[in-house]
């Protein structure tokens, strides 16, 4: 984002829907130390860049398009953060799930 500021260019998203959240992995530790969980976000939207003071379209367009990204969440002293995104999903990418908990008895 910084270098997006220097350059001038503002990243437009409009008419977002989404379609289906799935958690897909859950990684469940007795400390809470590296809890974290994968959900599957699938969607539609408008997404395309512009220069501000030209508003000349420069990535991507005005037409609607459908996404499915992969979200990481992990859990932090204050709650849970988005840590990571993953736009270029593959059915590779879903097989290489392993839940994991912690016997906590």
């Amino acid at each position: 984002t910084d270098d997006m500021l220097r350059r001038g260019v503002k990243n437009i998203m409009e008419s977002i829907n989404l379609a289906e959240a799935t958690i897909v992995e859950v990684l469940d530790y007795r400390d809470d130390s590296k809890d974290a969980f994968w959900v599957l976000i699938k969607g539609s939207m408008i997404d395309y860049m512009i220069l501000e003071k030209s508003g000349t379209v420069i990535d991507g367009d005005k037409d609607s398009h459908a996404f499915s990204e992969l979200w990481r969440f992990k859990r932090e002293r204050h709650g849970w953060v988005l840590d990571e995104i993953d736009q270029d999903v593959s059915v590779s990418d879903l097989r290489g799930f392993n839940p994991f908990s912690e016997d906590v008895t």
